[in-house]
């Protein structure tokens, strides 16, 4: 699909290109399943810009810095590897094949899980998991 010409016909952006509208913007319409949330997809995608597998808050990627450089500077996959994806690569990991600590509660839907050391409390209520924050786990060693 081209977004080139389009403009969005509601909201606060009402009038404005595709193509200038900003990324949080574009995934919001996606999560909220916005009615013009295709057009939405098709210009992340003509950008290079994907929706995640799942999303790192700010305060994860503060806590992974303060305590679990060590885990991230040996197991990132390489040099180039920043320390947001990577939380996004093992938390989704995390999520596969982690020990759940808590299971999901019904009415907030957070979880806990366990690995490499680290615990991930993970919010699954949205469109995509969501890491709200990170803690050590002190009942395992990091890997």
């Amino acid at each position: 699909m081209d977004t080139h010409n389009l403009r969005i016909e509601t909201g606060k952006h009402k009038g404005e290109l595709y193509t200038r509208l900003p990324r949080s913007y574009l995934r919001w319409m996606i999560r909220a399943k916005h009615s013009s949330a295709a057009i939405a997809e098709a210009e992340l995608a003509r950008r290079g810009d994907s929706l995640p597998d799942i999303e790192v808050s700010g305060h994860a990627v503060d806590r992974a810095s303060l305590y679990r450089m060590e885990v991230y500077h040996r197991l990132r996959a390489d040099e180039g590897e920043g320390l947001h994806s990577f939380l996004a690569r093992v938390a989704h990991e995390a999520l596969k094949l982690g020990e759940v600590i808590d299971p999901p509660d019904r009415v907030t839907q957070v979880t806990k899980v366990g690995l490499y050391g680290m615990l991930f409390v993970i919010d699954l209520s949205g469109a995509w998991p969501s890491i709200k924050t990170l803690m050590l786990d002190e009942r395992r060693k990091a890997a």
